[in-house]
């Protein structure tokens, strides 16, 4: 493409274009760039080039690419996660419709239009315990739908969703570690091949990482079994005062605790899709431009004085060289005081 050097005096003169090995560009480019350290947390970028427009361009560029790279390496994190989510909000939908259905039907064949007065305590009474096991169980379903995943994509190297709602810093940290390395798998595999050495090890560690992240998976399921079981005791006994309720309410409650197990769980998806979305649109970038690329319009390499002051020093000294050589090599006489 012609350049604003390109004038009508370039007109009919010989341009000769030489190619070069990308790896040789970078190469040469890479000798000629300099990282400084400023003050605090800024960094100073040099280029030394022939064209002053082309060093700033590739500063600003390399700032640019800089930025977006590490907006993708988080978006990818938070777009993983959202695809999570979505899957498992259509499935809940769909689960949430049919209990729904079903209660309508039940109600509607033995005609009931509410629990009779008996369940009404017995709902009241077990609340809490009811909150609670409803909170466990979206838990038990969360972990469950996570390591679902995290074995539907064995071998595929892919994140794995953060922020899910179980509550344990163990799983979340080496979580974290294990997107990281899946970030650093693709810098690899981009630079070289699936087959490098260096490629192997890190997806050795993912492999161990997986399975830490499905041991804690298993570990944090039967806590959860555990308080769960501890939370229907609980519930058992007070349901037990109630042994008189009519089995038609029992049946209306069994149905509308599943309705609100999955309503809860429906709505906290939804609450999480949120946040995702939300963290997505926040990602900031990881550096900030504070001034633009600016350089001098005199070259400042190679110096005109100082190569004047060489040339003229070398002036001196190069003939003061060859006047000596000329003097101690000289074995002829030739002046009659010489021979006398």
């Amino acid at each position: 493409q012609p350049t604003a050097s390109y004038t009508k005096d370039s007109y009919g003169q010989r341009f000769v274009i030489q190619k070069v090995p990308t790896e040789s560009a970078v190469a040469s480019y890479l000798s000629r760039f300099r990282i400084t350290q400023g003050e605090g947390a800024v960094l100073n970028l040099s280029m030394q080039d022939y064209s002053l427009q082309r060093a700033k361009d590739l500063l600003e560029t390399l700032v640019d690419k800089y930025n977006e790279v590490a907006l993708l390496d988080k978006n990818e994190i938070a777009y993983n996660t959202a695809q999570f989510i979505n899957e498992r909000i259509q499935i809940i939908q769909e689960e949430l419709g049919l209990v729904e259905s079903s209660l309508a039907d039940y109600k509607s064949r033995e005609r009931i239009m509410s629990v009779d007065e008996q369940a009404n305590r017995y709902l009241g009474e077990s609340r809490a315990y009811s909150a609670d096991i409803v909170q466990v169980e979206t838990q038990l379903a969360m972990a469950e739908y996570l390591r679902e995943y995290v074995q539907s994509t064995s071998g595929t190297y892919e994140m794995v969703p953060v922020n899910t709602g179980l509550n344990d810093s163990n799983l979340d940290q080496t979580i974290s570690q294990y997107n990281t390395l899946v970030l650093r798998r693709q810098s690899l595999v981009a630079a070289s091949s699936t087959q490098s050495p260096a490629v192997k090890q890190v997806e050795a560690s993912l492999n161990s990482l997986r399975s830490n992240i499905l041991g804690i998976i298993n570990n944090v399921e039967a806590s959860l079994n555990i308080k769960k079981a501890d939370l229907s005791k609980q519930e058992n006994i007070a349901s037990s005062k109630f042994s008189a309720m009519p089995n038609k309410a029992l049946e209306v409650l069994s149905i509308e605790r599943q309705q609100k197990i999955k309503e809860d769980l429906y709505v906290y998806l939804l609450n999480k899709r949120e946040e995702n979305a939300m963290s997505q649109a926040m990602a900031d970038t990881n550096a900030r431009l504070v001034d633009r690329a600016e350089g001098s319009p005199v070259p400042i390499y190679p110096s005109k004085g100082r190569m004047l002051l060489l040339a003229f020093l070398l002036g001196l000294f190069v003939p003061a060289v060859v006047f000596l050589l000329k003097l101690f090599l000289d074995t002829k006489v030739h002046t009659r005081k010489e021979l006398e």
